[in-house]
């Protein structure tokens, strides 16, 4: 087994555990923002495409926004025998850090392959494959899973589970492709027949369409179970012909759904978040369209009790959007675009999050973004150009502005300051 020493590596601002990235001791950070990036796109609703974009080309991922661009996933669980379950916990520990580290090793060795680690289950792991050629990714998937199954026996002495998603093409189809390899893997964790029909209909069309999602997003977030319910009834087929994994794919995209809205709303504790994604691992124990409706509005009025919490205490409302600030403070967050995600309008909510803070939306993303600033600056071989569009500001000019202003020197003076060590930090 190679010694790794695996850490625990800084995340974006504001990510909570559920969502946690382990790395290698060789720690890159933009790799780190991007496949963080990448996690919020996967489990978060997202409607505006152009600040998508602009992120997305600020961390280096430019090839997401072409809109032909070939994706797709692949879904691995570790088999854990029935005695290593039993066994010490300390094992566990090792044995599940040591998984995700080869798994996010395996996959840096491969240019345009990402490994998308969850802590809620740290025995699954996720990849986002990224078509680089004409032609090239089925090759490229096929190519990976057997590096890394290989792996897993060579390294771990276990076997495993693989689901391999179908071709998707364009970002806005990146949670079908994700939801596909989950299908994939549900279905070859439980059967290892029918693989060929299987596949046959993960080719066909089953998407979630976008206008659905927001519909149903709007009733959640207005505690309105009767218009989430017809919702709902209209997208399952009524087909009795209809296979069961249409309806599993289709409750995917609700529990990332019903995800997006709890990571929004929940205060405090994320148990709620980890129970409902961790519910994907047990969608196949359900066969009927009637047994997964009624799990996915047992899941949705759970949320809807949570929102409904939130919304009526104004110190929890602000809370949830400090929370949604802080995760998101490399994007342009405008008091018009976070009233209309919150439900609030945009003097009440710039009052109540100043006396929530202490200091007002806009102060509060300079802030974050110059804490990350510094804890990128500390990385002596990143470039200043580089470190300004990773905490999002759109050009270097701006960044050493706001920073000088902000910290009373340079980016470049902190650096060597810092490198240096010679002088306590300077704070505001």
């Amino acid at each position: 087994m190679p010694d790794w020493s695996i850490l625990n590596a800084k995340r974006e601002l504001g990510a909570n555990n559920l969502f946690e990235i382990t790395l290698l001791e060789k720690n890159d950070p933009i790799k780190l923002l991007q496949v963080s990036y990448l996690q919020q796109l996967i489990r978060d609703d997202w409607h505006n495409l152009a600040m998508v974009n602009e992120r997305l080309q600020q961390i280096q991922l430019a090839p997401l926004t072409e809109d032909e661009v070939k994706l797709k996933f692949v879904a691995v669980q570790l088999r854990l025998p029935q005695g290593r379950k039993s066994g010490r916990q300390e094992r566990h520990d090792s044995l599940h850090l040591n998984y995700q580290g080869l798994c996010w090793e395996t996959a840096a060795l491969n240019v345009g392959i990402y490994a998308i680690n969850y802590a809620a289950n740290p025995y699954m792991a996720n990849f986002l494959i990224i078509g680089d050629k004409e032609n090239e990714l089925e090759g490229k998937t096929e190519g990976f899973v057997q590096e890394l199954k290989q792996n897993i026996v060579n390294e771990l002495k276990l076997d495993s589970v693989f689901g391999m998603g179908r071709e998707v093409k364009g970002l806005h189809n990146l949670k079908n492709g994700y939801a596909s390899s989950m299908v994939s893997w549900g279905h070859n964790a439980v059967s290892t027949g029918q693989n060929e029909d299987r596949n046959k209909i993960l080719d066909q069309s089953y998407d979630f369409p976008v206008e659905s999602s927001r519909k149903m997003a709007k009733s959640i977030e207005n505690s309105d179970m009767s218009s989430l319910r017809e919702q709902m009834e209209a997208l399952f087929p009524t087909d009795k012909n209809t296979p069961s994994i249409v309806f599993i794919h289709l409750s995917l995209h609700i529990l990332l759904l019903l995800s997006s809205i709890t990571r929004k709303f929940e205060c405090g504790s994320t148990s709620l978040q980890n129970y409902i994604w961790n519910c994907q691992m047990t969608l196949m124990d359900y066969s009927s369209r009637e047994g997964l409706l009624e799990k996915m509005e047992e899941l949705a009025q759970l949320v809807i009790e949570e929102v409904r919490r939130t919304r009526t205490s104004d110190n929890q409302h602000m809370e949830a959007v400090r929370k949604h600030v802080e995760e998101h403070f490399s994007n342009e967050l405008s008091l018009s675009y976070l009233s209309e995600l919150f439900h609030v309008n945009v003097p009440r909510l710039s009052d109540q999050f100043k006396q929530h803070v202490g200091i007002s939306v806009n102060k509060y993303v300079s802030r974050l973004r110059i804490t990350k600033a510094e804890q990128l600056l500390q990385q002596h071989e990143m470039k200043i150009n580089d470190i300004a569009r990773l905490v999002g500001y759109s050009d270097p000019e701006s960044f050493t502005t706001c920073y000088t202003k902000n910290c009373g020197e340079s980016p470049m003076e902190y650096r060597e300051r810092y490198l240096q060590k010679k002088l306590p930090d300077k704070r505001y």
